[in-house]
């Protein structure tokens, strides 16, 4: 697996990074090893036996690698020998077939195979974190789950990616006109360019939502992108779900709302009858 450094990155503050991360060609998958390795028991930092080994993050749609830093720092500081991955999502890849959004991601199941974490692998005690930020972050998890679980064998019991704790941090959210122009225009800096993606892409949306009107005419109801992505995220075969689960959100989130988050954590609740936190 042929890889390019990421060399001279920093964070937005503008500080060097203590974590620097390569980039796998050709995919939205990033890591970064530690420099130092943990030893048999406790370091003199306090590390643990029981700390991630891997932490897997997959980052909010359009988010830029310095912003994602701030998260990837954080965590070195926590967990200094855990191996670090992140996955970055393009809004191309939210358009994109299935085909290519597996290609953008698939490094990962590699990295993950190479740290010893495969179908074989049970989820409490596997070692692996999952952040996942925004509806983006939820998309590429579920890609990545679907790849993985299409190459088990029919029968198996296991999930697909066996994480030991999952952190849902503003998601899963809701599809309408509104959210979607945001979503996508929320890194354009400029007011003129933002007013004009937001005009095409109100076109397009509406355009799409037309012909899935004809298309259930035709052929019946389909489950729409976030529907899906809903269900999946509290499909067993996909991610455990007897593990620490946390949801992150916020009140007045413009783009995911509370009462989504909400939802699914009640529903994820009522699949698994135990106790499911949000904070």
């Amino acid at each position: 697996m042929s890889t390019s450094p990421l060399s001279g990155t920093v964070t937005p503050s503008g500080s060097q990074l203590e974590r620097s991360f390569t980039w796998i060609p050709g995919s939205n998958v990033y890591v970064s090893y530690p420099s130092k390795t943990a030893g048999d028991n406790t370091t003199s930092s306090g590390q643990r036996k029981n700390d991630p080994t891997v932490i897997l993050i997959f980052g909010w749609m359009g988010a830029q690698l310095p912003h994602l830093y701030k998260y990837t720092e954080q965590y070195n500081k926590l967990y200094p020998f855990a191996t670090q991955i992140l996955v970055r999502a393009h809004a191309k890849y939210f358009w994109g077939s299935e085909t290519t959004r597996r290609a953008a991601v698939s490094p990962v199941i590699k990295l993950l195979r190479d740290a010893g974490i495969h179908e074989n692998t049970m989820a409490e005690s596997s070692g692996l974190l999952v952040h996942a930020f925004s509806n983006g972050g939820a998309l590429n998890v579920t890609t990545l789950a679907r790849a993985i679980a299409d190459s088990l064998s029919p029968t198996t019991n296991a999930s697909a990616i066996p994480a030991q704790a999952l952190i849902y941090d503003s998601l899963p959210g809701v599809l309408n006109i509104r959210v979607t122009l945001l979503a996508f225009t929320a890194a354009t800096r400029s007011p003129a360019f933002r007013a004009i993606a937001k005009v095409f892409l109100g076109i397009l949306y509406i355009m799409g939502t037309m012909w899935k009107y004809l298309e259930t005419l035709v052929f019946g109801p389909k489950e729409d992108l976030v529907t899906k992505l809903h269900r999946e995220l509290n499909e067993p075969k996909l991610l455990p779900q007897h593990i620490p689960r946390t949801y992150i959100y916020s009140e007045v989130d413009e783009l995911i709302p509370a009462e989504s988050v909400e939802g699914h954590a009640k529903k994820a609740k009522e699949l698994i009858g135990g106790r499911t936190g949000a904070v």
